[in-house]
């Protein structure tokens, strides 16, 4: 789906965001530059750019340019 949108909006890979929390989101964090691990597994958090321990999705609003 990604790579879909990717190409239908002609984005860059530096233009996505990807919010996810387990081992299943890995492949979709390969696929942005800015990677946020939401309440996520450890095998994900290795992969982020930036992890929010907090239930409230209002943080995520922190690491938006």
């Amino acid at each position: 789906m990604i790579d879909r949108l990717k190409g239908l909006l002609n984005l860059d890979k530096s233009e996505i965001m990807c919010v996810g929390d387990g081992a299943n989101d890995v492949s979709m964090f390969r696929k942005c530059d800015l990677k946020i691990a939401f309440c996520a597994k450890e095998i994900l958090k290795k992969e982020a750019t930036h992890c929010v321990d907090v239930k409230d999705l209002r943080e995520i609003l922190n690491f938006i340019r």
